[in-house]
């Protein structure tokens, strides 16, 4: 989109602009005073600070917590499990230049944001970086619950590499969030949130940041990756909770997430952008299962509107069976992940639920409430030595799948899988078409996106298009059945034979409704 080069720019400026605000070297972390719990904090020379920490849990308010270039901050800690709050009040953002190292879990709460520069190293055990704020009493009792100032527009940065030991986990939280560097989380997991004025952190379960019901902010929120993060064998989520009904872009993702399977503990990628923001995804997300044995993971992608645009590549493909990918919802809109209103996806996205070798094709569901336009790529394969197809599915009340480059449910050495459509309503006819719904970015910088289709009343379907697809798919076509309202109607206009093989099965299915057949024949022409 036309307005990320601006957002960028706009970073570079504002980043150029805090390193220039001081007019002295920054010293590593300064003013250290242990209001809980124990601690040594010692000065070993200009460029090393060391905390020697000796009690499971410690607070450190600092005045300062900076590390420039080729300074050294080190916390040695009792156990991986110990934890040390750094709570700095400062007037600016924390710089992170240098070297932060720790065998345990620590918290850097700067209320004015945290920058992470580009050469910057952080090795932890795990890390929560936040600009909320955090009570002693809390925090020495482990409830890990913070507050945010709801007017906030403070940022936390990461330019450089951030590095979790082996099941650790890096949270970054802030009114706003940008990652362009590198986090790395092998089988832990990675939380790049945004928007809530209460959250809790879990430091060892499932749900890593949980914001509370109600807590949106009033200020505009959001979280980008335009780098790379590395979980595998774990979980990655770029979540932001957007302000009440204001529409925004809330999660924006053009660089690189991969949560690759770990022997048989698969990734999962969730990117969430709330009841009201929408995400836009133009990079990869790479969930897949390369070794023998190994089957795909998950990915979920939920939002007011989901767009994945030109450079979009979700890869869910395993050895043992293909994962899942969900966009929008969950496969027939069942289950428990957020409905989207609006879903596009760009013809050049390629979505994969592949088996690779034996196992059988995964599901990809695109799934909306309002219109669904799916242009890309959808393949959920059988493996080549052996199994079955998967299942792809596109659906929405306003269904345009004219334009869809392919979708592929085949299986070399099994049954084909199927692809299902499941509008309000659909009308097949004879016109060769391609897709009438576009997208179009926003004026300003951080505007969002808007998805934008043909006449909503009259969805159709080319006969063309169904006859080349029932070569690698069998295909369905349903209406009244899910969450859409009982009585739909298919309308059968066409007037040419379906030309398929393999003897692959088209059904029309009309749930308390009707089918209108007014062309030729439903025949397979082999």
């Amino acid at each position: 989109m036309k307005y990320q080069g601006l957002c960028y720019a706009a970073l570079g400026l504002l980043l150029s602009s805090l390193l220039l605000e001081s007019d002295s070297v920054w010293a590593n972390p300064e003013g250290g005073q242990v209001v809980d719990g124990s601690a040594d904090i010692t000065v070993v020379n200009p460029n090393l600070t060391t905390i020697t920490q000796s009690s499971a849990q410690a607070i450190i308010n600092w005045q300062t917590f900076n590390i420039n270039a080729g300074q050294t901050t080190q916390f040695i800690q009792p156990s991986s499990s110990s934890v040390a709050l750094n709570r700095i009040f400062d007037a600016n953002p924390s710089q992170i230049l240098g070297n932060l190292t720790a065998n345990g879990r620590i918290f850097l709460i700067n209320p004015n944001g945290i920058i992470f520069g580009a050469d910057s190293q952080v090795n932890v055990g795990s890390l929560i970086a936040s600009t909320g704020n955090i009570s002693d009493s809390n925090f020495m009792a482990g409830n890990y619950h913070f507050t945010q100032d709801a007017n906030s527009t403070a940022r936390i940065i990461n330019e450089g590499t951030i590095t979790a030991a082996d099941s650790g986990l890096v949270g970054l939280v802030a009114p706003n969030v940008v990652n362009s560097g590198k986090i790395i989380a092998h089988l832990g997991k990675v939380a790049l949130a945004s928007g809530g004025t209460e959250y809790t952190v879990d430091l060892n379960g499932d749900n890593l940041i949980q914001f509370a019901t109600g807590s949106a902010p009033t200020a505009t929120t959001s979280v980008a990756n335009h780098g790379k993060i590395i979980a595998d064998g774990g979980t990655v989520v770029l979540s932001a909770n957007t302000a009440g009904d204001i529409v925004e872009n809330a999660v924006n993702m053009d660089g690189i997430v991969q949560a690759q399977s770990v022997s048989e503990k698969n990734g999962t990628i969730t990117l969430s952008g709330g009841s009201s923001g929408n995400v836009n995804v133009s990079g990869t997300l790479d969930v897949t299962g390369q070794n023998a044995g190994e089957t795909g993971g998950t990915v979920n992608i939920t939002g007011h509107e989901v767009n994945l645009l030109k450079g979009t590549r979700i890869n869910a493909s395993g050895k043992a069976g293909g994962g899942k990918i969900n966009v929008g919802g969950e496969l027939h809109g069942g289950g428990t992940l957020q409905h989207a209103q609006l879903v596009y996806v760009d013809p050049d996205a390629v979505l994969n639920a592949d088996a690779t070798d034996n196992g059988n094709g995964g599901t990809i569901a695109v799934w909306s409430d309002q219109d669904t336009a799916a242009y890309g790529t959808f393949t959920a394969r059988g493996g080549p030595n052996g199994g079955n197809g998967g299942t792809v599915e596109t659906s929405g009340p306003y269904l345009d799948v004219n334009g869809i480059q392919d979708v592929d449910t085949s299986a070399p050495m099994g049954q084909a899988g199927t692809w299902l459509l499941d509008p309000a309503e659909i009308t097949i006819t004879d016109s060769i078409t391609t897709g009438d719904c576009s997208i179009t970015a926003g004026i300003n910088p951080g505007d969002p996106s808007t998805l934008s289709c043909g006449d909503p009343d009259s969805p159709s379907i080319a006969l063309p298009l169904i006859g080349s697809e029932l070569n690698n798919n069998n295909v369905d076509i349903v209406v009244g059945v899910g969450p859409f309202p009982v009585g739909g109607t298919i309308n059968y206009q066409a007037i040419t034979q379906i030309l398929s093989s393999g003897g692959k099965i088209l059904t029309l299915q009309a749930t308390g409704g009707t089918i209108n057949v007014t062309g030729n024949n439903l025949t397979d022409a082999n």
